[in-house]
């Protein structure tokens, strides 16, 4: 690739991501992760592999890792349950290789005792949470009840309990995008330390969306028509708050803008588009990368996305081994160049959304998705108009 990522200013990281179970106690309407009634959870014996492998390689020396519980809802397996398998990790860690934990969670079970614990470990928690209660509504228990108030409850848990490093995650449906203000004031009052934002989309178990007709049908219009508008009402709610709320899509883009300016032939190298930059660890032993959208998909074609077993594993290293690695890996890569090829946003980018161009086209090699045209270009877009207008001496409007 023409582009090189700097590796002064890239992190040696990988995103381990433990689904200890995909059981979880809500029933969102747009959630991609299948089997989420099932109870099944992960061995000991297969966590104690995963931590040998990771912070307990003499190769990872000099490494650092972020264990995130996700997928369906951590906190469901229970506090004691979590508070081992952090255990088993510190217990492994080898000096010179450093960890830190995540969790995605939706928060209704969260209480006081939880935030004790994620604020004593270090926890940064994800709250999954998409706004006021006529945008939450997708949001709902197996009974089809609203948990708005319980997740609520969660974050104010973890607030009292002083936990440092929390945000929110907000998936955004089309009433969403007419109803910036709303969200954005929502989130504000909420005292959070950052806000990233998902589309709804058809991806592994969700077949439907709030968008409806098909990605060529209404890119254009969307963005237009939209999703600029509200990513331009988000701008301006965000940026006299930026020193105290990151919202990821502008935080991205203006990191790596900035450091382009630095090193002139830098790109952007997000995780999904690195080899094993992340690895996803089923509850059952199995091994995907790329994206933990993957786990649990169906592509025959792709043997569902597995490319090897804890069990069978010498060190991580040898996934790259793995023919379905490879497989996967040359088509994601040509994906890739396609991007950097046809798409001027490529060095901000770095071609995110991997996922996305599978579960919109099955297609690895083509380089845009609906979601890359929204939550990307039309949001770099935005973002930098307002830039220049400031430095033009236009400042945006201030909303209220």
């Amino acid at each position: 690739m023409a582009g090189i990522s700097v590796g002064l200013f890239e992190p040696k990281f990988t995103l381990a991501v433990l689904q200890l179970s995909s059981l979880c106690n809500l029933n969102c309407t747009y959630c991609y992760v299948p089997d989420r009634k099932n109870n099944a959870t992960m061995s000991r014996e297969h966590l104690s592999r995963i931590f040998s492998l990771t912070v307990g390689a003499e190769n990872f020396r000099g490494h650092s890792f972020d264990f995130l519980f996700h997928a369906g809802e951590p906190t469901t397996l229970g506090l004691q349950t979590l508070r081992d398998v952090a255990d088993q990790c510190i217990a492994a860690a080898l000096p010179g290789i450093d960890y830190r934990f995540s969790i995605q969670t939706n928060g209704v079970l969260l209480n006081q005792e939880w935030g004790n614990f994620f604020r004593d470990y270090g926890f940064a928690v994800g709250v999954s949470v998409d706004g006021p209660s006529a945008l939450n509504a997708a949001r709902v228990d197996w009974a089809g009840r609203d948990t708005l108030k319980k997740s609520l409850r969660g974050i104010e848990a973890l607030q009292k309990a002083g936990v440092k490093d929390i945000g929110c995650l907000a998936t955004i449906g089309i009433q969403a995008l007419r109803e910036p203000d709303a969200l954005m004031q929502f989130f504000i009052g909420l005292d959070v330390a950052a806000l990233g934002f998902n589309l709804e989309d058809v991806e592994n178990d969700n077949k439907i969306t709030s968008f409806g007709a098909s990605r060529s049908e209404r890119t254009a219009w969307y963005r237009r028509e939209l999703v600029e508008p509200f990513f331009h009402t988000i701008f301006d709610h965000w940026w006299p708050r930026r020193d105290k709320l990151r919202v990821r899509e502008f935080a991205d883009i203006l990191r790596a803008s900035a450091l382009r300016r630095v090193v002139p032939n830098y790109v952007r190298s997000p995780d999904c588009a690195r080899e094993v930059g992340i690895i996803t660890f089923m509850r059952d032993g199995s091994i995907t990368t790329f994206a933990p959208e993957f786990a649990g998909a169906k592509a025959p074609e792709y043997d569902d996305f597995v490319v090897g077993h804890i069990d069978h594993l010498d060190s991580l290293a040898a996934i790259k081994e793995n023919m379905n690695y490879q497989r996967i890996n040359k088509d994601i890569m040509r994906g890739i160049k396609a991007c950097e090829e046809t798409c001027a946003y490529f060095p901000i980018c770095g071609s995110s959304f991997v996922s996305n161009r599978w579960f919109e086209y099955r297609d690895f090699s083509r380089p845009d998705t609906f979601t890359c045209e929204m939550m990307r270009k039309a949001a770099a877009d935005v973002c930098f108009s307002r830039i220049k207008a400031m430095q033009s001496h236009q400042p945006p409007t201030v909303a209220a």
